[in-house]
């Protein structure tokens, strides 16, 4: 992906001003690995075959390309050779990443893709939103949250009792049914997901669908957990029902503790509080 006559000035500005002050060396490296990143728009140092050049530039470009495959594969399946090619040389030329640890590239590529892309007028609205599905995956895999177990009792009774959310859960929601897309799947229009991820007691990552009603839910058990006071599940249902206006608040009540006693099954809640 070329950069805009203007981000390609402005980038050379700013290289032009850090490498004023640094001493020969420093400046040779700092053209070299500029030249790795972005070739179109700085040259091969002094010095440096281009044949040698280009070798390098082939094997950090094949490395990202190639980690980046392995994480994003759907987002890899539905777009055509060249516009994955370009999205990687955007990625690689554009993003100045603020870690070297290669299970963290597949979030870096997820904030560039957030902050520092311009998509083409052909691709699909969903790209940025899928390629965050695909991302979130991995980033709890490797989360190193752990749940304060002396607070919990497990075997506490979800509706009188405060319930505990596990901290490796996370609640997600798109414009898209992000999860149901594929390289013959394309949703024709949005529709408002809401999913659930999360990681259970066996280290295993998994995905659930939610309605609003049961997001809405987990939204509040979340937030009764930053209170000093916390609600028990029952009063947590019948706020539930009061803001749905339902007009039968005991049919949600009941469909709400049995959303509460399969989250517990599945170790999204852990329990409730001592």
């Amino acid at each position: 992906m070329k950069p805009s006559p203007k981000n390609a000035s402005n980038n050379v500005s700013r290289t032009a001003s850090i490498t004023n002050t640094m001493p020969a060396f420093q400046k040779h490296q700092y053209a070299f690995t500029a030249t790795i990143r972005n070739p179109e728009q700085y040259r091969t140092p002094q010095g440096i075959e281009e044949r040698r050049m280009n070798i390098y530039r082939e094997l950090v470009y094949n490395n990202i390309d190639d980690l980046l495959a392995n994480f994003f594969p759907v987002m890899k399946q539905i777009t055509a050779g060249e516009r994955w090619r370009n999205l990687v040389r955007g990625f690689v030329a554009n993003h100045k990443s603020r870690t070297p640890i290669f299970m963290k590239l597949a979030g870096e590529f997820v904030e560039y893709l957030q902050t520092g892309f311009t998509p083409y007028p052909d691709d699909p609205e969903f790209l940025v939103e899928l390629a965050h599905y695909e991302w979130v995956e991995i980033a709890l895999n490797v989360a190193s949250e752990e749940p304060d177990w002396p607070l919990i009792n497990r075997e506490g009774d979800l509706l009188s009792e405060p319930p505990y959310l596990s901290p490796l859960i996370w609640p997600l929601y798109y414009q898209y049914p992000v999860h149901r897309i594929s390289p013959g799947h394309f949703p024709a229009a949005p529709q408002p997901t809401h999913l659930l991820v999360y990681r259970d007691t066996s280290d295993e990552v998994r995905f659930m669908d939610m309605n609003a009603a049961t997001a809405h839910l987990l939204n509040a058990i979340k937030n009764n957990a930053q209170g000093e006071t916390k609600a028990n599940g029952m009063q947590l249902l019948q706020q539930l029902a009061d803001e749905m206006q339902h007009p039968n608040p005991e049919v949600v009540i009941a469909g709400g503790l049995q959303t509460l006693q399969e989250w517990h099954k599945r170790h999204i809640l852990l329990g409730t509080y001592k």
